[in-house]
């Protein structure tokens, strides 16, 4: 067991019993590897320089907080299951949530780049991801130019997020802001196909969605409703059904580009016909 893994070891779980035993590190490091590989064509050689890494495997409760100054000090993530997002608190207490983090995405790239202060994640679920040294990072991004194309783009896109979020916050209505970001939701959770329904599990509060898009929870609840009365979605626990996504994204507005700058993810998929 890592040092890391121990310092943590009161916000770990496991998702069942002896799945830490069930999960091997070795292995999660190489299939999240063929999975960069497929997105950016890595060499061999890139390929072998990243699996050569010292990784540790963590394990996160849900519902925890974790500070990038204490718990991920100098460490990049690597989600393999799980859900984390990134927030901020004002002077007067309220919540800001800035980022979510899905699995296959980097937490904490920006550590690579600068000091940008200090912020907190949340847990929505239980978690497992792939921890990686910062500086080990570095030095592959500085002996390798594929890995720095990757992680540089990897950066882009969580900045080319960021800006989406901005216009959402400050152009559009709330039915609007929330339906944006159902979307994006499904999408990043990869349950989009070529069906022109979709169902995903979404394991945030109202709550989550407000302190996201900046509205009050009574606003966000009257919003949910009218996508809801207009037959745009279902929401059953934490199960949520959009019966035609051309239609909801024609109606709020969505735009899903920003979500792929490499354009090999979405290309071929039917949601990112023009005329929906």
């Amino acid at each position: 067991m890592s040092v890391f893994f121990k310092f943590l070891e009161n916000n770990t779980v496991h998702r069942r019993e002896n799945d830490y035993q069930l999960v091997d590190p070795v292995k999660e490091h190489k299939i999240i590897c063929e999975k960069i590989s497929n997105r950016f064509s890595l060499s061999n050689k890139s390929k072998y320089a990243f699996e050569s890494l010292n990784v540790d495997l963590i394990f996160f409760r849900a519902n925890k907080n974790l500070s990038t100054r204490k718990e991920l000090n100098r460490k990049c993530l690597i989600i393999i299951d799980g859900l984390i997002s990134k927030f901020r608190l004002s002077r007067d207490g309220k919540r800001h949530i800035t980022s979510f983090y899905f699995p296959n995405e980097f937490v904490n790239l920006s550590s690579l780049f600068s000091d940008s202060g200090e912020y907190e994640l949340h847990t929505h679920t239980n978690c497992i991801a792939l921890s990686f040294q910062t500086s080990e990072l570095a030095t592959l991004a500085k002996s390798c130019p594929e890995w720095a194309h990757i992680l540089w783009q990897e950066f882009a896109q969580e900045f080319a997020i960021a800006q989406e979020w901005l216009i959402n916050l400050g152009q559009r209505t709330g039915v609007e802001q929330i339906g944006n970001l159902l979307l994006e939701i499904a999408i990043r959770s990869k349950a989009i196909t070529d069906a022109r329904n979709v169902e995903f599990r979404l394991p945030l509060t109202q709550i989550d969605l407000a302190d996201t898009v900046g509205l009050s929870p009574v606003h966000t609840n009257r919003s949910l409703k009218i996508l809801k009365s207009m037959s745009m979605l279902e929401i059953s626990g934490r199960r949520v059904f959009i019966e035609d996504i051309h239609k909801l994204s024609n109606y709020v507005g969505f735009d899903p580009n920003y979500l792929d700058l490499n354009h090999k993810t979405l290309n071929n998929n039917i949601f990112l016909c023009r005329n929906f």
